[in-house]
């Protein structure tokens, strides 16, 4: 019911080919706008997931060290 684009905009980060064999396979073209979208709104959404934790009284655990690390990574990449 997505938006195709939604569910593979990761795989073809990891490899460009799936996107091209998708259209191949599918018969249909994904639209690059859309992958961009979906891209940046998953990266926006780990950024405020990230910061509503650190934000929030916490001690430091591993886990708070996965979500410092992971809020550093998303803001050095945009």
């Amino acid at each position: 019911m997505a938006p195709r684009e939604r569910d593979l905009w990761s795989l073809i980060d990891e490899d460009a080919r799936s996107g091209q064999d998708y259209a191949k396979w599918s018969g249909h073209i994904l639209d690059d706008s859309a992958l961009d979208l979906y891209r940046r709104w998953w990266s926006l959404c780990e950024v405020s997931l990230y910061a509503a934790d650190l934000h929030a009284e916490h001690t430091n655990t591993p886990e708070t060290e996965i979500a410092w690390n992971g809020l550093r990574e998303h803001l050095a990449t945009h």
